[in-house]
């Protein structure tokens, strides 16, 4: 910027304060003085409530604070070692129990949560108020029927009959008499309880598809049979199929490991926890620390008995949700159905116990209508939109404006009754110590980056990227060829010349100035020849070779001149 154009903006408007709208650009190597001073290496710039000055920023260093409390010395030396004494329990921090279980108030369908930053539960049961916990059927028609002696014991007993088989054409088997050898066993695929004796090889296939596929373990005690859709042996032993173990079993398939519960995750090891071998953190690293809040982690088992337990081996809180099998939720049956009691609902009722609030009017019935009465408001009374206001006299009224949102805000700036209001104040520097942009009501810095810059919306300044690229800021330009309409301090590219402009306005004269470049600028762009006449360059620019001296006459249209040899 030319030393003319500084004079003319510190003159702008009767010498009047500058006001920079887009930034300040200080070129590198230009100091900044205030009164006289361009301070040292360090030094930020601070207001003294008058002036702007530089001064030494807090190093950070506690010794260089003033006005620094007096600390006494301990009375008593803290040993986090000591066993016994006062020093076995002196400074040393105070660390809540974890984790924790918190019951809230019950809910929807029941829910367990957990907060891993303070190790809490927080288990909501469920609502069961809207749940029918008992039903006995009294109605007469259901009791004369045949139904009403059907129990759940006899649909159990003809359920198992049906699964016998259907023995609707053949009929059933009700005795037989066979004499049994191992051959005709073997041929018919008969049955024997006695004991089958051979001294030569026996050949069987127990090849059964799943284990629900096998017999009774306790009938057939002792024997071992295939079990296809797993591939793995199982023989019968104490009532109950056991699984063999074989080159295509798993750790989990041990008797007394168990990974269903909580099935195990990277890092963590076998822990026996008194009955089996589950997996849990391996707290055997530096310290011993035991189970920290991320090794917490919640598990939810069928619905049963409502219950939240927690395993202290492996950090694992079980939440069983309760059954509500058992439950009521519907009435089908259909003479209720039909009965005018069973369109009654909730709602229904509550209007019904609503209505009877309001007082028993069996015998003097209810005002229907009412034109005028000295003692009583009527709809007549309001003969425009606003609040009714009693007059003196009884029996009068007249509406009044409706100011009561006015009356709402104004209540809401406090109780003014005996304080009386602030009508003048004048605001000092001290008034602005600590102020944050972010709590004026007409700014918005939500999601404010670095370099960001507040720009006005038309609503509210608020937070948005740097347009000029950062870096000190800037103006935006009008790039044209000729000169647009302007008002003071509005910047202009003139495109034909390569020339930067800002608009001057004083009391009595406005013009375009150049600011940009210097008009003594040397425009030697650089010491290469253009690829053609056409190449592109600012008007104005000048490139040279070893043959040649190269003009820019327009954007786009070069001009050349031999070298003259000295």
């Amino acid at each position: 910027m030319s030393k003319l154009l500084a004079n003319q903006i510190a003159n702008y408007g009767d010498n009047a304060p500058i006001e920079i709208k887009e930034g300040l650009d200080i070129p590198a190597g230009k100091p900044l003085q205030v009164a006289g001073s361009s301070g040292s290496s360090g030094q930020v710039l601070s207001t003294t409530g008058s002036a702007l000055a530089w001064v030494t920023p807090f190093d950070g260093d506690y010794n260089s604070l003033s006005n620094r409390p007096t600390i006494p010395a301990a009375q008593i030396q803290s040993d986090w070692n000591a066993a016994t004494g006062l020093g076995s329990i002196l400074n040393k921090p105070v660390v809540p129990p974890l984790p924790s279980v918190t019951t809230a108030s019950a809910s929807g369908g029941g829910a367990l949560a957990y907060n891993a930053g303070n190790g809490t539960f927080t288990f909501t049961p469920p609502d069961l108020s809207g749940y029918l916990t008992s039903y006995t059927e009294t109605d007469p028609v259901f009791a004369a029927s045949d139904a009403a002696a059907v129990t759940a014991a006899k649909i159990s007993n003809w359920d198992t009959a049906f699964g016998w088989g259907n023995h609707a054409s053949a009929g059933y088997l009700t005795s037989y008499t066979e004499t049994q050898t191992l051959d005709n066993v073997l041929a018919l695929g008969a049955t024997t309880t006695r004991d089958i004796t051979t001294t030569g090889k026996v050949y069987f296939s127990n090849n059964f598809a799943t284990t629900g596929d096998l017999p009774s373990a306790t009938t057939y005690h002792g024997m071992f049979a295939h079990v296809h859709a797993e591939g793995h042996g199982y023989f019968a032993h104490g009532g109950v199929w056991l699984q063999l173990l074989d080159e295509g079993s798993s750790l989990g398939e041990l008797g007394n490991v168990d990974l269903t519960t909580n099935a195990p995750t990277t890092g963590q090891v076998l822990k026996y926890d008194g009955t089996n071998w589950i997996p849990g953190p391996d707290n055997a690293g530096a310290g011993g620390s035991g189970i920290a809040l991320t090794d917490l982690s919640v598990n939810t088992a069928s619905a049963g008995t409502a219950a939240l337990s927690y395993n202290n081996l492996n950090g694992v809180f079980t939440f069983t949700p309760p059954d509500l099998s058992s439950y009521l939720t519907s009435e089908t049956d259909p003479v209720f159905t039909a009965s005018a009691a069973a369109g009654i609902q909730s709602s229904n009722i509550a209007n019904w116990d609503t209505a009877y609030g309001w007082g028993n009017h069996a015998s003097a019935g209810y005002l229907t209508s009412e034109t005028s009465h000295a003692d009583v408001v009527v709809d007549g009374d309001f003969t425009s939109s606003g609040l009714l206001k009693r007059g003196g006299t009884p029996g009068t009224y007249s509406v009044v404006a409706d100011n009561s949102n006015n009356w709402n805000t104004s209540y809401g700036w406090g109780n003014h009754a005996s304080a009386g209001y602030l009508t003048s104040y004048t605001v000092t520097a001290s008034d602005l110590n600590g102020i944050s942009v972010n709590a004026l009501s007409d700014v918005n810095t939500s999601g404010a980056s670095v370099n960001d810059v507040l720009k006005w919306n038309g609503t509210a300044w608020t937070a948005q990227a740097d347009a000029t690229g950062g870096g000190g800021g800037g103006a935006s330009v009008t790039i044209s060829d000729t000169a647009p309409a302007a008002t003071a301090g509005d910047l202009w590219w003139e495109s034909d010349t390569g020339r930067l402009k800002i608009y001057y306005q004083d009391t009595d004269s406005t013009q375009w100035v150049d600011c940009n470049p210097p008009l003594t600028q040397d425009r030697i762009a650089s010491s290469s020849a253009p690829s053609s006449a056409t190449d592109t360059g600012t008007p104005g620019d000048i490139r040279y070779d070893s043959s040649y001296v190269y003009i820019c006459i327009s954007n786009n249209t070069w001009k050349r001149a031999a070298l003259a040899t000295w």
